[in-house]
């Protein structure tokens, strides 16, 4: 169970990292239209590069952690 928690916390930490990425790389832009019209696909790859990192360390979730959490889409 303890190594659960640890490598949980790990992914987590992944996670947060790669959103606070996508966070930096759009925050030049007003809205998704904008990014998505600007047509940049230096940015617009890795962003997309960023989510499948967030669904990558989000498969790997222990079964304890995201039955306690149901709220969240895992």
């Amino acid at each position: 169970m303890q190594q659960d928690i640890k490598n949980d916390m790990l992914y987590l930490l992944r996670i947060m990292e790669a959103v606070q990425k996508l966070q930096l790389y759009t925050s030049a832009f007003s809205s998704w239209e904008t990014f998505y019209f600007s047509n940049n696909q230096l940015e617009f790859n890795a962003c997309l590069n960023q989510l499948v990192q967030i669904g990558e360390q989000a498969k790997k979730l222990s079964n304890t952690l995201t039955k306690k959490h149901t709220a969240i889409s895992w």
